[in-house]
Formats: C-alpha cells, structure tokens, sequence
C-alpha cells in the first residue's frame, strides 16, 4: 500500500497542474471552507455531548423557540448583501462595500426592537415564561452581528476562504470551553445563551484583527440603488422562505412541551451542521458561478448537479440510515427521543442538497422569484398538514420531523418544475434525489422506530 501513495499523489498533482486557474481556485475554496466545517463540527459534536450531560431537555426547549425567531426575523429583514457584494463588479469598491455596511448597520436597529417586542408576546402565547429574559439577551445579536467586518464578503468574492478558516476557526476554540463551562456553574438554558453572545463578541475582535482594513461606512447613492435592486428580490424570497423554513420550529412549541420540542432542537441542531455542509459548498459553487458566463455558466451548472445526484445523495442516503445508531451511542439515555428525529432530519438533506444548488444557480441569473414561488407552494402544504401530522395522527414530535421532509420535498419539486419548463434544468436529478429520500425515510422509520 505505502509504495503506491507516491504514484497516488504524483497522478493527484499532475491533475490539478492540469485544471484552469478558476478550477483551483474553486477547489482551494471547498478545502477550506470544508475544513472550517469539518473543524467545527468536530467542536460541535464534542460540546453536544458534554451539555447533554449538564442540561436538561427543556433547556434546549427554552432556546429553540428563542433562535428560531432570531433566525426568522433575520430571514424577513434579508436583503441579500453578501451575494449582491459577491456579483457586482463594484463589489470591492469602498464606497459600495462601505454603504452595504451602513445598510447592515441600520437594518440591525429594527431587527433587534422586533426581537423585544415578541419577548412581550410569544411567552405567554408558548406557555413558557423563562423565554422573555431569554429572548431580551438574544436581541443583542443583530447588532452584533452587523458590527463584523464587512470585507468577509470580498473574500468570498476572491474565494479567498482561507482567513474565514482562522476566524471560525478561533471563534470555535474560545466559544466552545466557555459555553461548557457556563453550563457546569448555571445548568439551565442561560449557558446556551451566555455562549452564544461570548463567541459573537469574540467573532466582532477577530473579523477586525484578521480580515482588511474595514470601510468607512457611506451612504452612496448609486451603490444603495444597486443594493436595493439585487435585494428586493432577495427580501422576497427569504421573507417567505423564513416562514416556509422556521414554521416547525415556530408552531411546535405550541403544540408540544418543552421537554419534547427540546430533543426536536437537539436533531434540527445535529442536522444543521451537515446542512451547513451544503451550504458551504453551495457558497463555494456560486463564488464560482460569478466568474463564468453564458453557455460556459449553464454547462457548470448542470455538471455540478449531475455531480451532486451520483456521488453525493447515497452518502446521505447512508448518512439517515446510520445516524440514529450513532445518536444512541454517543448520547445520554435522557435525550434518546432524538435519535429518530436526527435520521429523519438528515434524510431531508438529500432534498436539500438537490433543491439549494438549484436556488444559488437561479440567483445568479436573477431568476430567485422562481424560488420565491416554490416556497409558498410548499408552504402552503405545509400549514394545511402540519397538525394533522403532530396532532390528529398523533405522531407528536415524530411528525414534526416527517412534516419537515416533506415541506422540503415539495419545495424543490415546485422549483424544479419551473425549472424544467423554462428548460433551465434537467428533471433526473431531483427524480433521483426523491427516490434516494424515500429509501432514506423508510430505512429510519423500520430500523429504529420501536
């Protein structure tokens, strides 16, 4: 084996001599953007399993609810500043790049006041009184975050994610011990919360200390009419995809308590990492897109979705079928109930995969009201079943999930078929992807339904 390994890499660097300037460039970005998330999710993994053994279910019960409206009002006040600053041939001009700052930075005042102005209602309306100091504390965030330095996204732009690796990188080294260790001295839901704010902090000093020099912010007129251009459409199609995305974790904690809705936001969390796996990729793929044109820009698209059906989607496939037996094994016995959740919720990645390289490619082309549509048509769905499956069936947290795989189902099925029509799309891969999610499903639910 070890004689070989030469000739190995010697074929391996003769292949990426032979790859165009942009190919590299591309695969630079997927290493390490792959590496950050791989990092991560390693830190990720480790600090679930000691806050599973200091918190109680119903702690990640408290803080689901409460990110989930972070992350929805995040979603509705979506104006699409990194992708604009990605495509626009100004995208590293310190005028444009200063009032895309200044825009962040003025959206982040009404973001926050909204996050206070639900902490007076949504306690009372989900019977959990512990959520209002909660969600006071996460309505710092949207400022926070708007602090950061706005150059990350001409780094993107020069898919250039090397120095985003030494960010995330660091930000997960100093987060991490400290949400563990506000857990072992609080152990309740004010550890979760207490970490998250520590590690945005600590994210605003490193984004300044390790990133260009940030612009002034501007108000420029042209550059705002650009944005504003780009945007509204964005604003558009997250304002629904919001609702689409967060609408479980929105109405569940009305239908089910916190014990309960807890493991459902111990699965999602789980399953987000992988999803964060797409998504960086996805980035990666549109980073990529930017720097072609025409026919060079289709064929791209259409390799890279081929790409996606054959090799990625079994790994999914694989990925559902086994993550229940891992939840198990790493687990507390108190957080269980997850387990099936977790493999449901990956198996929703396959759609996912399918769906999400279909939106980056439509977004490029300025095509998002495609999207936009397909996320009310699912939604619509979604809304009319949703209790049906947690209540009437009674499937309670179970049917959580299944809702889920099916609001993402419908999803891309309604883009690709615009897709298809406008013959932007091949129909196969989302085809395949459907049949893979069906094996994926039915392996979860037989194997460790008991």
């Amino acid at each position: 084996m070890i004689p070989v390994m030469p000739r190995v890499l010697s074929a391996g660097r003769r292949y990426l001599r032979g790859l165009s300037t942009e190919a590299r460039a591309g695969l630079s970005g997927l290493y390490w953007s792959y590496l950050t998330h791989g990092f991560q999710l390693i830190l990720r993994l480790g600090s679930s399993l000691i806050l599973t053994r200091l918190l109680l279910p119903d702690a990640y019960g408290i803080f689901g609810p409460a990110m989930a409206v972070m992350f929805f009002l995040e979603m509705l006040s979506d104006i699409g500043i990194r992708p604009a600053v990605v495509r626009s041939p100004a995208g590293e001009d310190p005028t444009f790049l200063g009032t895309a700052w200044a825009l962040l930075l003025v959206r982040s005042i009404p973001f926050a006041a909204a996050i206070v102005g639900l902490a007076l209602v949504l306690p009372a309306w989900y019977e959990k009184p512990e959520l209002f100091g909660v969600m006071l504390a996460i309505a710092l965030r949207p400022i926070l975050m708007a602090l950061q330095n706005p150059t990350l996204f001409v780094l993107y732009r020069r898919l250039d994610y090397k120095t985003p690796f030494y960010l995330d990188t660091v930000q997960t080294l100093l987060a991490t011990p400290a949400t563990i260790l506000l857990a072992w001295w609080l152990r309740d839901v004010w550890a979760l919360v207490l970490g998250l704010l520590f590690g945005d902090l600590v994210r605003i000093i490193l984004s300044h200390a390790l990133f260009p020099r940030a612009p002034r912010p501007h108000w420029d007129r042209t550059a705002l009419h650009q944005l504003a251009h780009f945007g509204f459409s964005i604003f558009l199609n997250t304002l629904v995809y919001g609702a689409w995305s967060y609408f479980d974790r929105l109405v569940g904690p009305r239908l089910l308590d916190a014990e309960q809705f807890g493991l459902y936001v111990l699965a999602w969390s789980l399953a987000e990492a992988l999803d964060t796996l797409i998504s960086r990729g996805s980035e990666v793929f549109y980073s990529m897109l930017s720097r072609k044109e025409g026919d060079e820009r289709v064929a791209f698209f259409h390799r890279t979705a081929r790409r996606v059906a054959i090799y990625l989607i079994p790994g999914l496939v694989v990925a559902a079928i086994l993550a229940p037996w891992a939840f198990k094994l790493l687990y507390p016995p108190k957080f269980q109930g997850a387990a099936v959740l977790f493999g449901l919720l990956t198996a929703r990645l396959i759609m996912r995969a399918t769906s999400h390289l279909q939106f980056m490619y439509l977004m490029m082309r300025g095509q998002v009201h495609l999207a936009t549509r397909a996320y009310v048509f699912s939604l619509a769905i979604l809304a009319a079943t949703f209790v049906v499956w947690v209540q009437t069936l009674g499937l309670g947290v179970l049917g959580l999930a299944i809702s889920s795989v099916l609001a993402m189902t419908t999803f891309a099925l309604a883009q690709t078929v615009q897709m298809v029509r406008r013959r932007e799309a091949s129909p196969w891969p989302v085809l395949t992807a459907i049949i893979w999610t069906a094996v994926a499903v039915v392996g979860v639910l037989v194997l460790h339904c008991e």
